[in-house]
């Protein structure tokens, strides 16, 4: 069994892992002429894959059309032929499955880091020499909550996440599709995806030509969509004078408006003190959560006309 190559590709401060497939497992027959598993340049492989972003269920479903293609040479006392493959995917993916036409494949993990999940697939036949293998992977690159900088983060107000080409080494042809729902904005990403377009159901849809590198593949999707917030009220002391904050954030951001209250709640009094100056600010001052797009690309904005702090969500406390 030998491992194919794995190439890390670094963007604007997202580092992403280009998938490799890999290779599958032996037989030697005694009777009858030999078969065995053929080496790894001899499989093949590559993928259409398609992303489509649920933000209803904080996930981006992959989905990989693969076709596998067997390069062997049969000789007069050796078979050749493949059982299975490998196929690297992104770190923190779940929910794996394998289809064959009508045919449930084994899937399972062979190994899981902090920087890719190995897969094992397995084929409901034996593809021998020059025979090829169609096959569909299927899983789920859910958001793992936490802090707001995370690479994978997929809610009704925010998507980000890591895009990947799949493929064997030195092998062109696959490409790479993301979907994403209406109403979504893209902002500027990293990598190599085209220019997005809008379909007739009123997706945003990124669609590469087939790659001729596609383990050279990275790209970084960012996107946002106008929607509900949720408000929190805070009343403070701030040198003897009554300061009023309502902080607004996304809906699907709860733990965001409850830091940033609580920066307030304790840090405006703080402030006032350190500065000593009288707090000036009539009626409520409003601090609302955003994304860099709509700041201009900085880390917030102020306008003192509306009374309202624009503050970017990844933005730490020392910033706001």
């Amino acid at each position: 069994m030998r491992q194919g190559r794995l190439t890390p590709a670094v963007g604007r401060g997202f580092v992403v892992f280009a998938a490799a497939t890999l290779l599958a497992m032996a037989l030697n027959l005694s009777a009858g002429p030999a078969e065995v598993l053929a080496a790894a340049p001899d499989l093949t492989l590559t993928t259409d894959a398609t992303y489509q972003v649920v933000p209803e269920k904080a996930r981006v479903h992959v989905s990989l059309d693969a076709v596998a293609v067997s390069h062997t040479q049969d000789t007069v006392t050796q078979r050749y032929y493949f059982s299975g493959t490998y196929v690297t995917v992104l770190p923190g993916t779940t929910a794996f499955t394998a289809t064959s036409g009508s045919a449930r494949l084994p899937v399972r993990v062979s190994r899981k880091t902090k920087d890719y999940v190995l897969l094992s697939v397995g084929f409901d036949h034996r593809v021998y020499s020059g025979q090829s293998y169609e096959f569909r992977l299927q899983f789920d690159l859910p958001d793992p909550g936490g802090a707001p900088t995370r690479d994978v983060r997929v809610g009704t107000s925010l998507v980000a996440f890591p895009v990947w080409a799949f493929a064997s080494a030195e092998t062109p042809g696959s490409t790479v599709r993301v979907v994403l729902p209406g109403g979504f904005q893209p902002e500027p990403g990293a990598g190599d995806l085209p220019a997005p377009t809008t379909n007739d159901a009123g997706e945003t849809v990124y669609q590469t030509p087939p790659l001729a590198k596609p383990l050279d593949f990275y790209a970084y999707v960012m996107a946002d969509r106008a929607g509900a917030f949720g408000e929190t009220p805070v009343t403070v002391q701030v040198g003897g004078q009554s300061a009023h904050v309502l902080v607004r954030a996304w809906a699907d951001d709860p733990a965001w408006g409850r830091s940033v209250s609580d920066l307030f709640r304790r840090g405006l009094p703080v402030l006032g003190s350190l500065i000593g100056l009288p707090y000036r600010q009539s009626g409520t001052l409003t601090i609302e959560e955003a994304v860099s797009r709509s700041l201009g690309g900085y880390s917030g904005l102020f306008d003192p006309d509306q009374g309202r702090i624009q503050v970017a969500y990844y933005a730490a406390p020392f910033v706001v």
